[in-house]
């Protein structure tokens, strides 16, 4: 992520300091994602992905990935999601992990979700 991140500020022509004000985020952090030597928080993933114009983690391809990816674009918990599903946290887990499939009412709503 922290590649994304710096090419995306040098294209700008931007300093540390301006991308760090943009994602509401400290210096310290923008410096540390760079250097990918810290990981971001969910929360300032939205406004880095809206920065860099892309999500540029992975590709997803299976309903896990998918699962996780939509709920990482959006700054989102397991479990704010999970509530969102109208499921049990463990549940959203299991799927995002692959352990299990969304199957019945949960397949419908999770389909309608991601738009699939």
């Amino acid at each position: 992520m922290g590649d994304h991140l710096r090419k995306r500020r040098l294209e700008l022509g931007l300093q540390q300091k301006d991308v760090a004000k943009k994602l509401g985020a400290n210096v310290t952090s923008v410096l540390n994602w760079e250097r990918n030597k810290r990981k971001t928080e969910l929360r300032f993933l939205p406004a880095i992905y809206d920065f860099v114009g892309y999500v540029p983690e992975f590709r997803a391809e299976t309903i896990a990935e998918r699962l996780v990816a939509f709920r990482r674009g959006r700054g989102w918990s397991q479990k704010q999601f999970a509530r969102a599903l109208r499921v049990d946290p463990t549940t959203l887990s299991r799927w995002e992990t692959g352990k299990k499939t969304p199957t019945g009412v949960y397949r419908v709503r999770v389909r309608a979700t991601l738009d699939l």
